[in-house]
């Protein structure tokens, strides 16, 4: 149920996976490749249950060490009091591990996958990055973010095309998607994916199409949020070495955006392109249809096999 309500989202971590290291990790913990270890763990358990909980012990062993931990603790300074006796009691159940490091990299390659089901509808992604270009992340792709999903993909995809919505976002790390949601089409959408660049080069608009550009990014970016919230923000930063100078540089960028500064945006959205990572969920007459965009078909359930 998961991956069909929320196909744009599997579909964007499976396109990205060709690529991206976390991304494949996260498709095979939490998308369609562990959806599909799942189907045959469950087809075959009395055969390969032994294998499974060996398999299970050994992961467990080998990462939930006291050194392998991190913590994040959100709390006033009367909950943070209680730290030091929790953790006490947490690092005394675990094992001291051997310092072992895992590395870890993922199969590249594009596969540009369609999976098909009885679904009437398609999520339909086209992935890439930038990383290694002569390009740099810049403030302004989170005006291109908000531009394309009122104007661009919205009018294209949501008014000419009949889906039911579109997302796209570029991040720090150079990986970019655009995505369609509940959508009638498949290769019409990737279509209209390749002319974002030509929409960016011929970009124009007044002063007041602009500050309503940016103050629509703004007010994304200053969502109130929660001491929980707060605490998630602050872990995604100190991993991702995201640091509030980088923050205020990123604002300032936004603010001070200009026509030009969108214009130039087109570079960075043709590298994303050329990477041509594409996957599509959705209605298997539509996805055949247009077998050309595809590596490989196949179903969505039973584990990716043609029955």
């Amino acid at each position: 149920m998961k991956l069909m309500g929320s196909g744009h989202t599997a579909s964007v971590t499976r396109a990205t996976a060709y690529f991206s290291d976390t991304s494949y990790f996260n498709d095979m913990t939490g998308g369609i490749g562990f959806f599909h270890c799942v189907e045959d763990w469950v087809r075959d358990f009395e055969e390969k249950k032994t294998e499974i909980i060996a398999g299970l012990k050994r992961v467990i062993k080998c990462l939930f060490t006291v050194e392998n931990m991190t913590v994040s603790y959100t709390a006033d300074a009367e909950g943070f009091a209680l730290l030091p006796s929790a953790m006490k009691k947490l690092t005394e159940s675990l094992p001291e591990g051997d310092g072992t490091i895992y590395e870890f990299a993922a199969p590249k390659g594009n596969k540009n996958e369609g999976f098909t089901s009885s679904s009437k509808v398609n999520y339909v992604a086209r992935c890439g990055t930038f990383e290694g270009s002569e390009f740099t992340y810049t403030g302004a792709l989170r005006i291109l973010k908000t531009m394309l999903s009122y104007d661009y993909l919205w009018i294209n995809l949501r008014v000419k095309g009949g889906a039911y919505g579109c997302m796209s976002g570029i991040s720090r790390s150079g990986e970019g998607y655009f995505v369609s949601y509940r959508d009638p089409n498949v290769k019409e959408s990737n279509d209209i994916y390749e002319g974002i660049p030509e929409y960016l080069e011929k970009f124009d608009a007044d002063e007041r199409d602009m500050t309503k550009y940016v103050i629509g990014t703004i007010s994304d970016i200053d969502t109130p949020l929660t001491p929980s919230l707060k605490g998630v923000r602050g872990l995604s930063g100190w991993y991702s070495g995201v640091t509030d100078e980088m923050l205020k540089k990123e604002r300032e960028e936004i603010l001070n955006a200009t026509q030009e500064d969108i214009r130039s945006l087109s570079g960075i959205v043709r590298k994303i392109l050329e990477t041509g990572a594409v996957c599509t969920i959705g209605n298997e007459e539509k996805i055949k249809a247009d077998k050309d965009m595809f590596g490989e078909i196949k179903p969505l359930y039973n584990g990716g096999k043609n029955e």
